[in-house]
């Protein structure tokens, strides 16, 4: 049996998230004529797996702290 772990991980940040989709839709309702089209999603946080860090020889230190999620628990 094999595993798979991840570095990083990108998760939304759903608080940030539903601000933007209040703006765009505020916005939208006042524009005469609404645009349209597909934005980037901005509003991410970042996890940190120092299991498979500390693995690949990647040693964080305090550097871990700057990221919104660290896995497994310090």
């Amino acid at each position: 049996m094999s595993s798979a772990a991840a570095l990083f991980a990108l998760y939304p940040n759903n608080l940030e998230l539903g601000h933007s989709l209040a703006s765009s839709a505020m916005a939208a309702m006042g524009a005469s004529h609404p645009s349209r089209g597909v934005l980037p999603l901005k509003e991410v946080l970042v996890a940190v797996n120092l299991r498979t860090a500390n693995h690949l020889g990647i040693q964080l230190g305090a550097r871990a702290q700057s990221f919104d999620l660290v896995f497994p628990e310090p």
